[in-house]
């Protein structure tokens, strides 16, 4: 048995993100971020159908929605969809004073049909929510956040060479500039 509810979700890789939160709290325009990353595909924009089958909750979108996704200031847009999906993580889009700094116990993890499934809550307007998703489903998966910094991951941002970066490799001069429309590269130790 399906029941629908008020959310949205995403198939990243082969894991689905459920993604609630109240209405106006940003739920389609964390899809919409998450939906410009590498691997990603809509399920479901406004409703979700969810059941249980085999110990997985499993989204799928109400097929009068099918590919549908509701980006403010611009309208309906069509997007590729999966047509099902199991869901590996629960995004809560909640005022940032209710969401915990450093989660731990029952607030990482809820329970829906029966089934148990990881679980972040998020602020609501967080700029960079579909980096902390990723975050976590790359926790989930063993594998550890993103060794380089933030701002070097973003192309937007222009990182000019430190002085003392030199110093990490040993030599006394600063790393030159990188050609134009290239990252520089970091070391991770």
């Amino acid at each position: 048995m399906s029941s629908t509810v008020h959310a949205s979700a995403v198939l990243v890789g082969q894991r689905g993100v459920l993604i609630r939160g109240q209405s106006g709290s940003g739920k389609s325009s964390l899809t919409l971020a998450l939906l410009a990353g590498d691997g990603c595909r809509l399920i479901a924009d406004d409703r979700v159908r969810l059941r249980a089958s085999g110990g997985r909750l499993v989204a799928a979108p109400p097929a009068e929605l099918a590919g549908l996704l509701e980006v403010r200031g611009v309208g309906i847009v069509h997007r590729p969809y999966a047509a099902e999906a199991a869901i590996g993580l629960v995004v809560d889009l909640m005022p940032a004073a209710e969401c915990p700094r450093f989660p731990d116990g029952e607030e990482t993890v809820t329970v829906i049909a029966g089934v148990p499934l990881e679980r972040i809550a998020l602020p609501i307007g967080i700029g960079d929510g579909a980096l902390r998703v990723r975050a976590a489903l790359d926790r989930g998966e063993g594998k550890s956040a993103h060794p380089i910094p933030l701002a070097l991951r973003n192309p937007l941002v222009k990182i000019a060479p430190s002085p003392r970066a030199g110093a990490r490799r040993g030599g006394s001069r600063p790393l030159p500039a990188p050609p134009s429309g290239k990252r520089p590269r970091v070391p991770t130790e």
